[in-house]
């Protein structure tokens, strides 16, 4: 029978075989030739869209086969195969996006997110992986709204929730942070970061100061190697004035990872509340040895050197933080005090002067410069001091 003369079924039948017969050739071209020719007498036909879309996905433009696989599908629900083919482009769009995304180009990877949820508004990983984007360009609400949405359509994925209580704990919204985190804590409750999370973020609550405590331990039970736990719970115990139980945990920690110098410098903070200068000593000693540029540290060590009447000593530790950062307040500040009152009047000027230049409104450093004035005879310059530090650039000893 002449081409001319078949109905349109028997055109589409004709042309579905040939079709088949090219795909089984590897004749790609020819067989999308059928297929087309098949959509332009029936747009819905399901087999065609189906061999179309298989046709885009094997040559990588799932992009373009998304739209005939889904019409297949839709017309054939029940058929395993077509349904297989829709999830097999969605996964090559999503793949393709994430790497696109890890790239840094957002635009073009939420067209592939935009894309899935065009044909599948329910996909959770595109509606997570959209917020993900939207959270990136600052639009938080648009965000946690898409990702509740995935969680909604996936209550059971961990990484939804993790990244919606991070989004939370962005902007500031701590309760709801802490509830997605309990509610991740529940899926999951093996997993130490998350307790330490939820410690985190109940931590600087007085209401639930007992909580956090126990989520941090929780932590620290489940990542028992890992250090940065054991000094959270000791800074927390801190915080809330356990001092033995800080100092047990922070040891805990330096075992664990004994060249970290800020374990050593809240040691420190510790032993020094506990009257225990000597050992406060020591872990000052260690924490500056391990970063010198440890500014917090060097002043620490300086004022646990005074308290033990090591003045030398402490005048020398204050001088290496001011030679390691010369334009810290809390560093001049104190290496001119201890001059102050070692005697040193003239030495001590420079200093209150620089711990004046960095925080105009230190009200301590202006008047003992006043005073370093004073006991200098230079009766002019104190009272220029005292006045405040608006004239105080006119006073310096070298002018």
């Amino acid at each position: 029978m002449e081409p001319n003369s078949l109905t349109p079924g028997q055109r589409i039948d004709d042309l579905l075989a040939r079709a088949k017969e090219n795909i089984r050739r590897e004749q790609f071209e020819e067989a999308e030739s059928c297929c087309r020719a098949i959509l332009l007498i029936d747009q819905t036909h399901p087999d065609a869209n189906h061999k179309l879309g298989i046709i885009g996905l094997r040559f990588g433009h799932a992009g373009a086969a998304l739209p005939h696989l889904k019409v297949a599908k839709d017309a054939k629900p029940n058929n395993t195969q077509f349904a297989q083919a829709v999830a097999a482009a969605v996964f090559q769009i999503l793949e393709t996006s994430i790497l696109t995304h890890s790239a840094g180009d957002l635009n073009q990877a939420d067209e592939g997110y935009q894309l899935v949820l065009k044909y599948d508004p329910t996909n959770a990983d595109a509606l997570h992986l959209s917020g993900l984007i939207a959270h990136q360009r600052g639009d938080h609400l648009s965000a946690i709204a898409l990702i509740r949405r995935a969680i909604t359509h996936s209550t059971t994925e961990l990484k939804y929730f993790i990244n919606l209580a991070a989004i939370f704990s962005t902007i500031g919204d701590l309760p709801s942070a802490c509830v997605t985190l309990h509610l991740a804590c529940a899926l999951d409750p093996g997993i130490g970061e998350l307790w330490y999370n939820c410690g985190q973020n109940h931590k600087n609550n007085l209401k639930s100061a007992g909580y956090a405590l126990r989520c941090l331990a929780r932590a620290a039970v489940l990542n028992s190697g890992f250090a940065d736990y054991y000094n959270e719970i000791g800074a927390h115990a801190l915080l809330h004035g356990e001092l033995l139980d800080a100092a047990k945990s922070m040891t805990r920690a330096i075992c664990l990872a004994p060249n970290r110098d800020v374990f050593f410098f809240n040691l420190g903070i510790v032993q020094s509340a506990m009257a225990q200068f000597n050992a406060a000593l020591c872990s000052y000693r260690r924490a500056v040895s391990i970063n010198p540029s440890q500014i917090a540290a060097r002043v620490n060590f300086g004022a646990a050197l005074k308290a033990a009447g090591r003045l030398h000593d402490a005048i020398d530790q204050f001088r290496k933080a001011v030679q390691t950062d010369p334009k810290s307040v809390i560093a001049n500040y104190n290496l001119a005090t201890l001059y102050l009152e070692s005697g040193s009047a003239i030495a001590s000027i420079q200093y209150f002067y620089a711990a004046c230049i960095g925080d105009p409104g230190y009200m301590d450093a202006m008047t003992n410069m006043a005073v370093a004035f004073q006991d200098l005879d230079l009766w002019d310059r104190a009272i220029i001091a005292t006045a405040g530090h608006q004239r105080l650039r006119c006073c310096p000893m070298d002018r």
